[in-house]
């Protein structure tokens, strides 16, 4: 956890925050001191996860759009700046899944996973950099999966989830050689299984889960100057 206060006054931007993980982060991020841009698909689905924010005292700018529209991703980052001046810390919380085994799923089914798993937090890394490069100062916090670590068995059905978390592991680690230089941290973060609705849907006999509250501590914790070692880092979390 990280120290009381340790964000204050910081800008973060964190996608999917309506729900599960991403609504956790947002809240944590909040109670260390934050003001936030939070990014659900929908301005009805963002509201309520705003007004938990604000009954803080957090300052929040409200975003909703489709990651897989091209653009969203460097949007959200633009309002952010727009709206607060500066952008500390980008989450790059939102993911879905689509079940379907090789050889039945649809193309398009797959190519969807990717452009919000991958594609949206592409922009919004890029987006952030330019931004964070020129104040020689920022985290960003890609919140990958296990699903992409090397060597552990893979659940069947999970080729367009784990291919686009594979593919997060690696811009993630191309984001921190750029960016190392010029004073910005960029981390993966790869939690198991958490009690969320994606994991009801998906895997729902998953013995242990984490909470979402944890995961949310963990990401304060990295974007903490208590967290700065962990620059270019992957950063496991396990029931």
């Amino acid at each position: 956890m990280a120290p009381p206060g340790q964000l204050q006054g910081k800008v973060a931007l964190v996608t999917g925050a309506s729900r599960g993980i991403g609504e956790a982060i947002a809240l944590e991020l909040a109670r260390e001191g934050a003001v936030l841009a939070v990014h659900s698909r929908s301005a009805g689905s963002i509201a309520a996860t705003a007004g938990k924010l604000r009954k803080l005292g957090t300052e929040v700018l409200e975003l909703s759009g489709l990651l897989e529209s091209p653009g969203t991703g460097e949007w959200l980052v633009e309002q952010a700046v727009a709206r607060f001046g500066r952008l500390d810390i980008a989450v790059n919380n939102a993911g879905i899944n689509i079940l379907g085994p090789l050889g039945e799923m649809p193309r398009e089914q797959f190519l969807k996973v990717l452009e919000v798993n991958l594609l949206a937090p592409f922009e919004i890394c890029s987006a952030a950099l330019r931004h964070m490069k020129t104040r020689r100062s920022g985290v960003i916090v890609n919140v990958s999966s296990v699903s992409a670590k090397t060597g552990l068995p893979k659940f069947p059905g999970f080729a367009a989830y784990s291919a686009s978390k594979y593919g997060l592991q690696g811009l993630t680690d191309v984001a921190h050689t750029e960016g190392r230089p010029h004073g910005v941290r960029v981390v993966a973060l790869q939690p198991g299984s958490v009690r969320t609705d994606m994991l009801k849907e998906t895997l729902p006999d998953a013995a242990e889960a984490l909470d979402p509250a944890e995961v949310a501590r963990v990401v304060a914790f990295i974007c903490s100057g208590a967290g700065a070692s962990l620059a270019g880092s992957t950063v496991e979390v396990w029931p």
